[in-house]
């Protein structure tokens, strides 16, 4: 086998692992303080992502999101955000940036 064929193949399968385990771990923000559940709401979207892949990406978005407690990701495209509505609301999350190349829309818990 060529070289260059095997450096490829090798690097091809580091990327898939890559994308299996982020996919499969966790996608949960974790924080010190403990919330105040009275006041955190749900918000289910739906992401047109490509693949499973994009979801750190879009979970990396939403993280920087002041008042977001916690992200779960279910396959393929469905994210579960709980957040402090004193700190933001369904709109601002919907707004990010992210968003404009991804589009998300709530939908019911999936």
């Amino acid at each position: 086998m060529d070289k260059s064929l095997i450096i490829f193949l090798a690097f091809a399968i580091v990327i898939f692992v890559f994308v299996i385990i982020q996919t499969l771990l966790p996608l949960t923000k974790t924080n010190d303080e403990e919330p105040d559940n009275s006041n955190l709401s749900t918000l289910n979207i739906e992401v047109s992502i490509p693949c499973p892949g994009h979801a750190p990406l879009i979970k990396s978005y939403l993280q920087q999101v002041d008042g977001i407690e916690s992200i779960k990701f279910k396959l393929p495209n469905y994210f579960n955000i709980k957040y402090d509505q004193n700190k933001t609301t369904k709109e601002k999350i919907l707004s990010i940036d992210i968003f404009a190349q991804y589009p998300a829309r709530e939908v019911q818990k999936k």
